[in-house]
């Protein structure tokens, strides 16, 4: 058929020649280019094996496919075909296959060299999947190794210097786009991170404000199916004029997905996710609405749960789906944020292996020779916490041994399009001849929930303590036409399709019924949980804080399986969406050979005394309150100091002798700070050492003088220093002695009756004569009547005015007209 021009045509030649001479070309083109359609076919000419060309959804696999071949008169299946998951058109002749990057993984799997395959193309290589990532770099370690191999990396990136420079013998060629005008709107109200009911109206009236623009199609990017679904309803409800609302998201089937992405008769409405930002076109569109949000996978290192959270998508995505408007002519993109924001607008979305679960990942690159992780040929480094828990989750699969070797059980895994863990659940029900069970349960719980929760009435009583059963039950329901209204058909049909995919893979005569709880305590026991009493609350494997949803269906049971989590802002506990519960008696009777006993000394901060605590666990989880019993002092004797070390502030605040020590300590310190390094952790922890011995309870340790102890831990010279230039007390010439405090680290005083001080011509002083003492010089009711560190000046000018107010106060006191020689006088001190 003849083919309209597009911009890349007038490249082909120096592309061609390009991959024919090199192992590696980077070619960046802006939508509407024909980078996708156009290349492919030219590119048979530069190898005598297969093309192949990666594409990360199966509706552009396809539709590239279709159009190729529509392009060319090609029959698809022969001259170039597709292979997606649920479908494939491949001849034994085929040589230009367009596929996903995940079924090229599990093409790995059993052809790591690839074997017939000569040239692979990653289109799309700036959505920065986790798939194409891994693909890239082993790619590239195929080619230091010397296979002949080529690659022809397609991207719409601007990073396309730092990609050529990753790759050998690379070039990078540019390929400018047709570019149509464009009017970019933004709106004046910011943009939020909620798809509340404000949300959905301001996106209604911007698709009604859009409708009497154009007669075009309107293409309105929003962040889920959810939100899809909510909208349509609403646009319904407010029934829009003349136009056709259709959906466009990854749970479509492949038919649904294809008649959006023909040529419509009548102007739409299409509500789509980011599988419209590039890959595809979709024709008639001259006007989008872009809500600034998806939906972006995330895992948490510290639970493992990965969930899809919202977020404000990068500038660069914005950019992609504003050029969605003008692919075919003029056209508009209206903003549903200010211009103002974009200020502090991410460049680039994270690359999802900084943020996305590897425990797949991991498993395949051990298969394939790679055990460690760091090792390999990444664009970007995973983060290490991301790496670990793909390790702890392989090790407690056995997937891995100790050694980072994949197990035999761990290549039996990699049979099964699923994550590792589901694909544990689907393998021991094949072992326990309840595959057809297992394959219904590792699909729901590997798919997206096809259950509403706004619509389904959590008060219903629970038949039974079982979020998956219930979602089997239903799924069975929806297989035989009887789904409930709170069941999304779309979700619930991915869902029954690839269950469908699972059971054909598993012997055919195995039962969808069985033991449920023998499955999941088999398969997922390094998530169980123990609920704390009667309350939502429950301690997970790990010690990790859980919270049961208020959807879920597990109301009563003590023990339960943590099936689906997510981890909320500013909430310590992750919030448990599905669960599986079981008696103590039904745990034991699966688990009773993996009940072990662990004893410990356990410090009680409570009753601040150590008890000897013995509890059965199953792995790191107590199945039971533990037994305590008093504990002996030479059993506590390293506890002890351990706890101590760790409540020192907590000690010196209790602890009055302790605490004015550390008060003179700073005191010279702060005069002498090259000392200041002498009182470190492990003096401290010395004085904690001779403290604790031989007792178990705090409080034997606070009656203790601590003060001593900790001079004990010190050099004796510097002790010696410190007690005679820092001293505890004043002697007054009275011969009583009065505590010198010193919570000022510049001075130090003295409260001490002014009779007291009769005959003492000059001040003390103290830190080697540095420092004079403060003395507040108390009358006979004990109240301050003179602050002085000069005495000699008091005497002479102070002490004349105070002699003939306190004369006339108190005057059966002594009050001599010359202090210098009059007695001290003792008497009349204040009873402590």
């Amino acid at each position: 058929m003849q083919t309209s021009f597009l911009p890349i045509d007038d490249f082909l030649s120096a592309i061609v020649n390009s991959v024919k001479q090199r192992h590696s070309v980077v070619l960046t083109a802006t939508p509407g280019a024909g980078k996708t359609t156009r290349l492919p076919p030219q590119l048979l000419g530069c190898v005598t094996g297969q093309v192949l060309v990666l594409q990360p959804r199966r509706m552009a696999a396809v539709a590239a496919c279709h159009r190729v071949c529509e392009e060319n008169g090609w029959t698809v299946g022969q001259e170039a075909g597709y292979q997606v998951r649920f479908d494939s058109k491949v001849g034994p002749a085929t040589r230009l296959i367009f596929m996903t990057d995940a079924l090229l993984l599990r093409r790995l799997v059993d052809d790591p060299e690839l074997q017939g395959i000569d040239l692979v193309v990653i289109d799309e290589f700036h959505e920065r999947n986790l798939n194409q990532d891994l693909i890239l770099g082993y790619l590239r370690e195929m080619q230091e190794l010397g296979r002949p191999l080529k690659m022809v990396i397609m991207s719409a990136t601007l990073e396309a210097k730092r990609l050529s420079q990753f790759l050998l013998d690379c070039e990078v060629i540019d390929v400018p786009g047709k570019v149509y005008p464009l009017d970019l709107r933004h709106q004046n109200q910011s943009l939020s991170l909620r798809t509340d009911g404000a949300f959905y109206h301001r996106v209604v009236d911007a698709v009604f404000a859009a409708e009497q623009e154009t007669q075009g199609d309107i293409l309105v990017f929003l962040p889920g199916t959810g939100e899809i679904q909510r909208v349509r309803e609403r646009l319904i409800e407010a029934k829009l004029r003349s136009r056709e609302v259709v959906e466009l998201h990854g749970s479509l089937s492949l038919e649904q997905q294809q008649k959006v992405l023909r040529v419509s008769q009548s102007p739409r409405v299409i509500l789509s996710t980011n599988v419209a930002e590039a890959s595809v076109t979709v024709p008639g569109v001259d006007y989008v609405i872009d809500t600034g949000l998806a939906k972006v996978m995330q895992t948490h290192p510290r639970t493992g749960f990965s969930q899809l959270e919202l977020s404000r998508i990068s500038l660069f995505s914005a950019h992609q789906r504003a050029g969605r408007a003008a692919r075919q002519k003029a056209g508009v993109c209206l903003r549903l944020w200010t211009i103002f924001e974009e200020q502090t607008q991410a460049q680039e979305s994270v690359p999802e292996c900084q943020r996305a679960e590897l425990t797949q990942t991991m498993l395949l690159l051990t298969h394939l020779g790679v055990t460690q992780l760091n090792s390999f040929s990444w664009y970007d480094h995973p983060p290490a916490s991301l790496v670990s828990l793909a390790r702890q989750s392989l090790l407690a699969l056995r997937a891995i041994n100790d050694d980072g070797q994949i197990t035999a059980f761990g290549r039996r895994l990699l049979r099964y399009p699923l994550p590792p863990r589901w694909g544990g659940l689907l393998a021991l029900g094949e072992d326990c001849g309840m595959g057809q069970l297992a394959a219904n349960a590792a699909a729901i719980l590997s798919e997206r929930d096809f259950v509403d929760r706004e619509r389904f009435k959590t008060s219903a009583p629970s038949l039974f303590e079982c979020d998956l059963r219930l979602r089997l039950d239903l799924l069975a329901d929806f297989e035989h036409g009887r789904p409930p209204g709170y069941v999304n058909v779309r979700t619930a049909q991915a869902v029954l399709e690839t269950a469908r995919q699972l059971r054909g893979m598993v012997d055919q005569k195995s039962s969808t019924k069985g033991d449920l709880s023998r499955l999941l305590l088999g398969s997922q026991g390094d998530r169980l949980c123990r609920r704390r009493a009667a309350t939502p609350r429950a301690l997970m494997s790990g010690r990790r804080g859980v919270r049961l949803a208020d959807s879920s269906q597990v109301r009563t049971s003590e023990f339960f399986i943590a099936l689906q989590g997510m981890d909320l802002p500013n909430q310590s506990d992750t919030q448990i969406t599905l669960a599986s519960g079981f008696s103590k008696a039904r745990l034991l009777e699966e688990l009773g050979d993996k009940v072990e006993v662990a004893q410990d000394v356990w410090y009680d901060p409570d009753k601040e005394v150590f008890f000897n605590r013995r509890v059965r666990t199953i792995g790191s989880l107590p199945i039971e309150e533990p037994t305590l019993t008093p504990a002996l002092p030479e059993v506590v004797a390293g506890k002890m100091v351990e706890i101590l070390v760790q409540n020192w502030s907590q000690l010196t605040q209790r602890h009055k002798g302790l605490l004015a020590w550390l008060e003179r300590w700073r005191f010279f310190v702060r005069h002498r700070p090259e000392h200041a390094s002498e009182l470190n952790a492990e003096a401290i922890k010395r004085c904690c050492e001779m403290a604790g011995y031989g007792r178990v309870r705090l409080s034997d340790v606070l009656e203790q003088d601590l003060a001593a102890l900790i001079e004990m831990a010190l050099p004796s010279s510097l002790v010696r220093d410190f007690d005679r230039e820092v001293p505890s007390f004043f002697c007054a010439p009275s011969g009583l002695e009065h505590l010198i405090v010193y919570g000022d680290l510049h001075s130090a005083y003295v409260d001490v009756r002014l009779q007291e001080m009769f005959g003492l011509l000059t001040t003390p002083r103290i830190l080697f004569g540095q420092v004079p003492l403060t003395f507040r010089l108390l009358g006979p009711n004990f109240r301050p009547v003179q602050v002085t560190s000069d005495l000699a000046s008091f005497w002479k000018n102070g002490y004349p005015e105070v002699r003939k107010d306190l004369r006339a106060r108190y005057p059966k006191h002594s009050w001599p007209e010359n202090p210098l020689t009059a007695k001290p006088e003792a008497k009349g001190r204040r009873r402590s």
